[in-house]
Formats: structure tokens, C-alpha cells, sequence
């Protein structure tokens, strides 16, 4: 045991202590999940959808969503330009299929 053991072991449980009390009060404050939904009630829903007929998106609402793209958020159109040259499609997750730059 060294001289310093006891100090640090009393260190060590005070910031417990504080990690436990801050873990406590976002509980209470509902920073955390106080509830889980209804899994089987979900999967129910989902289902539901999912056997209904797709649906497509009219040409003239397409072109308002890509517009809104184009003018709204041009840095990240260069943004990705950029990345395609490092990153095939440019980015590294299933985003990748959702192409909002045609």
C-alpha cells in the first residue's frame, strides 16, 4: 500500500459519488429512459405500413425538395463533392443510399 493509496482511493469514491448524483438527477430531470415502448405494438405498425402499396412522390414535390436542398444547404453539397474524391459516395454509412443531390 502506498502513501498515497488512501487519498486516492478517497478521490476515486468522491467522483463515484458525483457521477451517481448526476446520474440521479437527469433521471429525475428526464434526461434518460424512464420508459421503453411498446416493442410488439411497433412491430405491429410496422407491418401495418409495410403491406400497404408504395407510394411515389409527385415530380413537381421532387423538384421542390431538391430545390430546397440546392439552395438551402450548398455547403454540404461541396462538402460531399469534396469527400466522393476520398469516400466512395461520400460518406462511410447507409446515408449513402439516400442521395440528395441528384
Amino acid at each position: 500500500m502506498s502513501i498515497h493509496s488512501k487519498s486516492e482511493n478517497s478521490d476515486e469514491i468522491l467522483l463515484l459519488e458525483a457521477i451517481y448524483k448526476t446520474r440521479q438527477t437527469k433521471l429525475k430531470q428526464g434526461f434518460a429512459i424512464s420508459a421503453y415502448h411498446n416493442m410488439e405494438e411497433i412491430y405491429v405498425k410496422i407491418d401495418s405500413l409495410l403491406a400497404q402499396p408504395l407510394r411515389s412522390v409527385k415530380q413537381e414535390k421532387m423538384k421542390e425538395y431538391l430545390d430546397y436542398f440546392e439552395s438551402k444547404c450548398a455547403k454540404s453539397k461541396t462538402m460531399t463533392t469534396e469527400t466522393k474524391m476520398y469516400i466512395p459516395g461520400g460518406v462511410q454509412h447507409n446515408l449513402a443510399f439516400y442521395n440528395q443531390f441528384l
